[in-house]
């Protein structure tokens, strides 16, 4: 089952891009995609990132894929050079405390 929250206080069209990057990771990923984390703001930054994407396996393919995602939702909303995304694995769990301490809010993920 699919968790999703979304941070009303951000933006609409932070909000907007990264609910087009989390469709894009579902076409390009299917059944990878463990958790996406978004900061407040396109401008906040954490390790130079702005979302988190944990997925089921870190793997250098899956890293071009979520990039790949990543330019197709800007591409769809007109927009370039927005989402800076961090890509883990799923035993990266400091990464995903570090952004939720930041203010991140869960978009996507699977309940377990």
């Amino acid at each position: 089952m699919i968790a999703i929250a979304e941070n009303l206080r951000a933006e609409k069209s932070w909000r907007e891009l990264i609910r087009a990057l989390i469709q894009e990771l579902g076409k390009l990923l299917p059944d990878r995609v463990r958790l996406v984390v978004a900061l407040p703001s396109p401008e906040d930054r954490l390790y130079d990132s702005n979302v988190l994407v944990v997925l089921d396996e870190h793997d250098p393919e899956a890293t071009m894929l979520v990039m790949r995602a990543a330019v197709r939702a800007e591409d769809r909303l007109g927009v370039g050079g927005v989402l800076s995304p961090l890509i883990v694995g799923p035993e990266d769990r400091d990464a995903v405390e570090r952004f939720r301490e930041h203010g991140g809010k869960v978009l996507e993920g699977k309940e377990e």
